[in-house]
């Protein structure tokens, strides 16, 4: 693929015999290639939806809820129920990520205040939003 001098791939070998260092060089890489597609991991938008027999990818494109039948001209809320029942009613679906809240959607079926752990719901727990202070 590419060569190294003598003295550069001597420092490789080296560091490939540290089998610490080796496994976490791969740990790393493997950690950086999974927050490249966070996105596709931990968001309240579907990856992609059916509706009138068209396919929608929320996730990289925006769109209104006027396109799906509704009133507003706004970005599509995909987890209201209105929201939800105008896209299913034609028999369209929508696919969530694994995890289906963003950094700042809030979650208002908390069973414990937060910021609270990790649970099933959410998979990396939750935290205080960003517009809330506590004083005390």
């Amino acid at each position: 693929m590419f060569n190294l001098s003598p003295v550069a791939r001597r420092r490789f070998e080296r560091f490939k015999k540290n089998r610490r260092g080796w496994w976490s060089l791969w740990l790393f890489i493997g950690l950086f290639l999974l927050t490249l597609g966070g996105e596709l991991i931990a968001n309240d938008k579907p990856l992609v939806l059916s509706f009138k027999n068209e396919l929608y990818f929320p996730v990289f494109k925006r769109y209104t809820e006027q396109q799906f039948g509704g009133q507003l001209p706004f970005q599509a809320d995909y987890r209201s129920d209105y929201v939800q029942k105008l896209i299913k009613q034609d028999g369209g679906w929508m696919l969530f990520p694994p995890i289906p809240f963003s950094d700042d959607t809030p979650n208002y079926e908390l069973t414990r205040p937060a910021p609270s752990p990790p649970s099933s719901v959410n998979w990396l727990g939750t935290m205080i939003s960003r517009g809330m202070c506590w004083r005390g």
